[in-house]
């Protein structure tokens, strides 16, 4: 999904589970995203920011819960 994708569908404010450790299924924090997301490097790595974080995350790490 692009920055852009991500922005229209998920704006800031929408509620997610992040997921520190991909693998670990079970563990996640509940918080919500606290700005639009932004493409990074060459690669086109999709980050936003989310509260209670310093920085921003990877979106693969996220999940908006049902």
């Amino acid at each position: 999904m692009t920055a852009h994708e991500l922005n229209r569908r998920f704006p800031p404010g929408t509620r997610v589970y992040y997921r520190p450790d991909r693998n670990k299924i079970t563990e996640f924090v509940d918080t919500h995203t606290r700005g639009a997301a932004w493409t990074v490097g060459d690669k086109g790595k999709v980050v936003v920011p989310l509260a209670g974080m310093k920085g921003s995350v990877d979106i693969r790490s996220l999940e908006v819960p049902p």
